[in-house]
């Protein structure tokens, strides 16, 4: 499977070195620690309005509700390097209707180049937005991927395809922080966390 996804995808294969993320954060009246190494998964999971996306959004910008620390450093908010160690997908996904998707692309630092890249991103379908959302997380090259329902809008065939990609970056070494309401018993070479709230 990893010759078909890098093939699929043109990427190289880079091993990320060890890395170890510990978080400490209150729920609501629950308490939690959480440590995550390479190769883990952490599943957020909550109905709606639960505060799921708030809650990965504070992580990312290491906020000063939570307690912190990336490969034995204390993470302070907006930390340069906690952000540059991070792709981030938001269920909104951050593009801009008018531009193309080529356009788009750039606006994050990478180049897109496939058949429909001088489309403007606004006669996409919310599936083909949300797939090169992934795309765009996959090309980042971050050790951590902190991913806001990333299985919206995809049909069944594509949701096993992003799964499979999940367990690639867990095999390589990287984290994966996911907000879902689906069930996401992937990880092969890791640990898989679940957080209810």
């Amino acid at each position: 499977m990893l010759t078909s996804l890098t093939s699929l995808m043109k990427i190289e294969l880079v091993f990320i070195s060890k890395i170890v993320f510990k978080i400490s954060v209150n729920f609501n009246i629950q308490e939690h620690t959480i440590d995550l190494v390479s190769g883990d998964l952490l599943l957020i999971k909550g109905n709606n309005g639960q505060g799921k996306t708030t809650w990965l959004k504070r992580l990312s910008v290491a906020d000063q509700r939570m307690d912190l620390s990336f490969n034995d450093s204390k993470i302070k908010s907006w930390d340069h390097n906690w952000l540059m160690s991070q792709a981030v997908l938001w269920h909104e996904n951050g593009w801009l209707d008018a531009l193309s998707v080529s356009g788009n692309m750039k606006q994050y630092g990478l180049i897109y180049d496939e058949a429909f890249s001088q489309k403007p991103m606004g006669a996409l379908s919310a599936g083909q937005k949300q797939m090169l959302a992934l795309k765009r997380v996959m090309m980042s090259n971050r050790p951590v991927w902190i991913l806001d329902e990333p299985l919206s809008y995809l049909d069944k065939t594509k949701q096993c395809w992003f799964m499979d990609v999940i367990k690639l970056h867990g095999q390589i070494g990287g984290i994966v922080i996911v907000s879902s309401h689906h069930d996401l018993d992937i990880i092969e070479s890791g640990r898989q966390q679940v957080v209810r709230l």
